[in-house]
């Protein structure tokens, strides 16, 4: 369980960064709309990974609002 703590927290800090990267990228004209794109999709997939992990570790489903 102790694990489990410490990757989603490394996941939330990824997460962050990665969150940084797509706004200045959305911004950068030598970024392409295909990076760009892979960028945010890696977001989401990790995302949902988050969700996934604070689910294990909760025990509990969120709902969206």
């Amino acid at each position: 369980m102790e694990n489990e703590k410490l990757e989603l927290e490394v996941l939330k800090n990824t997460i962050k960064s990665l969150n940084e990267t797509v706004e200045n990228a959305s911004e950068c004209d030598t970024v392409t709309k295909e990076e760009y794109r892979y960028l945010a999709n890696l977001l989401d997939k990790l995302e949902n990974a988050k969700i996934q992990l604070e689910i294990d570790i909760d025990g509990c489903i969120i709902e969206e609002v």
